[in-house]
């Protein structure tokens, strides 16, 4: 059986939650701080491009305690890597993610593992 393919990075700084789009004149936007976060993301991949089913591991290390939805965590790192690291985060079909506290150093770690699919060929 293949060996799934793997990559591992980190993203330094205090990881942004995705905010909902706004709307100027009745067009739809994405706030200039989550854009800010999420090519902050892309620009820390350098693995391959998946182009099958992925899992996605993350974890991620705040500077504070305040409030954010773990859900709206990882949209940020889902988007960002969006024809990055696969063309759609519809690849993604397992998810892991866990948050924790650490003001010395806030990051996310992630890992991205291709699902390869058992049985006989």
């Amino acid at each position: 059986m293949k060996q799934p393919l793997s990559y591992s990075f980190v993203v330094e700084g205090n990881p942004i939650p995705k905010q909902r789009h706004r709307t100027r004149k009745g067009i739809p936007y994405t706030p200039a701080r989550t854009r800010r976060w999420e090519a902050h993301v892309a620009g820390c991949y350098q693995g391959p491009k998946f182009d099958g089913p992925v899992r996605v591991e993350m974890a991620f290390y705040r500077e504070t305690r305040r409030r954010c939805d773990l859900d709206n965590l990882s949209k940020s790192v889902w988007d960002a890597l969006n024809g990055v690291a696969y063309d759609d985060d519809a690849q993604i079909i397992e998810s892991c993610q866990y948050r924790a506290l650490d003001r010395e150093r806030p990051r996310v770690e992630v890992t991205i593992t291709e699902i390869v699919k058992g049985g006989t060929e």
